[in-house]
């Protein structure tokens, strides 16, 4: 075990791998971010609001903000959710499909997402 070893941003390097970072070819999971750190690293998730459709991401930066017109709950989302439901629109970065009800008076123009 290689417990004072750096584990490269992008790869899963979970306790006790008995491999040395350099030959670790377990890219990061979607969903996720995986920064570099101590071999004890674990997958980071994306955050509510945010998804991430691609294996090896490094950053929090590489969690992509929610599609207008989707949710995106809960965290470590490798596609949005789903569609916004009736009633509500989702702007980018909707995290809760039920974060922005049209307000009374308003409809949601589904093209642009966006209440009027």
């Amino acid at each position: 075990m290689y417990a004072s070893r750096i584990c490269p941003a992008g790869v899963e390097c979970p306790p006790g791998m008995a491999r040395q970072p350099d030959l670790v070819s377990d890219k990061c999971r979607v969903g996720h971010y995986c920064p570099a750190g101590d071999v004890s690293a674990y997958p980071v998730a994306c955050p509510v609001g945010t998804y991430n459709p691609d294996f090896g991401r490094q950053e929090l930066a590489d969690c992509v903000q929610c599609t207008p017109g989707m949710y995106c709950t809960p965290t470590g989302l490798s596609a949005p959710a789903g569609d916004c439901p009736g009633g509500y629109y989702c702007p980018l970065g909707t995290g809760p499909a039920d974060s922005y009800p049209c307000p009374i008076g308003f409809y949601r123009n589904n093209s642009a997402n966006e209440a009027f």
